[in-house]
């Protein structure tokens, strides 16, 4: 029974499949535009419904994706004023405007820079200027391979942390991110 069915199913296979022709197409589409002056409540109907469903939920979604971090936008501010505070390297040009990033838990900023300074330097600038204001030291990544450089250093205090860091990608280009998380 098994062997007949393979036969058959084999056949069908083989056999050379046929194209619509221009007037069977033409005759399929006048069905189809028959059927819906036929049936043209139903389908009115259809989409309304469609529509009625449809729509509110594409707004409840969109406002849910715009106002679902708004419980951290407070942060922001003071984010802000905090980056105001913070002393600049003396050759870091400014290259970009600050990016806002907000999760349920966490807010942070980043402001990028441009400089030909060494990374030790940077790092002694900073610590001189973070420790003595009571920031303390937050452990990072170890450095590459390479250079033993660590990509970053961090400082912590309370809810906030600030990260200097060199973009590995753009050896000129150093990133100090602001964050905030709750605890």
């Amino acid at each position: 029974m098994s062997r007949k069915i393979k036969d058959a199913a084999e056949v069908e296979s083989n056999r050379p499949r046929r194209q619509l022709g221009r007037s069977e197409c033409c005759n399929f589409n006048a069905q189809l535009l028959k059927n819906i002056r036929t049936n043209w409540r139903t389908h009115l109907l259809c989409s309304v419904l469609f529509a009625l469903i449809a729509v509110p939920l594409g707004l409840a979604l969109r406002y849910y994706l715009l106002h679902r971090y708004d419980a951290s936008k407070p942060h922001v501010p003071e984010l802000k004023s905090m980056a105001d505070q913070t002393p600049v390297y003396p050759g870091f040009q400014r290259i970009d405007d600050e990016h806002i990033f907000l999760t349920k838990d966490t807010v942070s900023l980043q402001r990028s820079f441009r400089t030909n300074a060494q990374s030790a330097d940077i790092r002694k600038f900073y610590d001189s200027a973070f420790l003595k204001n009571g920031w303390e030291p937050f452990a990072t990544a170890p450095g590459s391979m390479i250079n033993g450089d660590p990509p970053g250093v961090m400082y912590s205090r309370d809810a906030y942390q600030i990260c200097v860091f060199h973009r590995m990608s753009e050896p000129d280009i150093y990133d100090i991110w602001y964050l905030w998380a709750a605890k």
